[in-house]
């Protein structure tokens, strides 16, 4: 099942994927992240995210995983993760400039 038959998103961007039980080589993982659709002119941080969650386990044939999917309630854009180099300067109390 594609996300346009279930929830009516043609085109999403995903962020903030994270795992948050299970690993590579486990038979179930758990993992969480965001999802807009994809508009053309608007800016990331301008979408409608929602949360969802999601499960990954093995299937009853070897080759074929089962993906549960829940859709949850909007929330606002994650901010992108600290660089090592934001984090080293934050331990010395020194803020970090962004230069695009």
């Amino acid at each position: 099942m594609r996300l346009h038959d279930q929830f009516h998103f043609d085109g999403v961007m995903v962020n903030n994927a994270t795992g948050i039980s299970g690993s590579y080589f486990d038979a179930r993982r758990e993992c969480s992240a965001q999802v807009a659709q994809i508009r053309g002119d608007v800016a990331a941080s301008d979408m409608h995210w929602r949360a969802i969650h999601y499960w990954i386990a093995s299937g009853e044939q070897s080759e074929r995983l089962d993906v549960r999917l829940e859709l949850g309630e909007a929330v606002p854009l994650a901010a992108p993760p600290l660089t090592l180099w934001q984090r080293l300067l934050g331990l010395f109390g020194i803020a970090p400039t962004n230069r695009d």
